[in-house]
């Protein structure tokens, strides 16, 4: 369930009208599922959830199960395919410590990660996720830092891209 202080963060997307039920919404970091909730109550769009950490994965599984219209894949977004370190924070316990889901991160550089608490997760190239889509109204995106990797490519694609 949305927590009332994240709800009230959420209130922005209220104002994208342009949104309905048969909408494409790209979850780039969809951690567990909190954004994708939020827009489903409100929209009932068909989301595609990408989230390499793989208890969040898990997490998202259980959290829309049965729900067709949400589409959940263990891979993180970037400007390459293959695999990666996932590393975690310095204060968690491991991959499963909900207390640091969401400061996960590729980028060893982000401050508070341990280079020795990480796991290898599958990456997809941006290209190939937008390649799969004609027209996006919706692209989320909180990949911790990995954002500028997958923006020139957005760019060169916002013809099909509303927001």
């Amino acid at each position: 369930m949305v927590t009332k202080e994240k709800e009230k963060d959420y209130k922005n997307f209220d104002k994208f009208d342009f949104i309905d039920e048969n909408s494409i919404i790209l979850d780039f970091g969809a951690n567990v599922g909190d954004v994708t909730h939020y827009l489903y109550d409100k929209f009932k769009s068909n989301i595609h959830c990408y989230e390499p950490n793989i208890s969040c994965f898990n997490y998202l599984q259980k959290r829309f199960a049965g729900n067709k219209k949400i589409t959940i894949y263990n891979l993180g977004v970037s400007n390459f395919s293959g695999s990666a370190n996932l590393y975690f924070h310095k204060e968690s316990k491991g991959t499963n410590d909900i207390n640091y889901f969401e400061g996960a991160s590729y980028r060893i550089e982000k401050d508070n990660l341990d280079v020795n608490k990480k796991i290898t997760t599958k990456v997809i190239n941006i290209k190939e996720v937008l390649n799969n889509f004609t027209n996006i109204d919706l692209i989320k995106i909180d990949i911790e830092g990995s954002e500028y990797l997958i923006m020139p490519e957005i760019i060169k694609n916002i013809n099909k891209i509303k927001k």
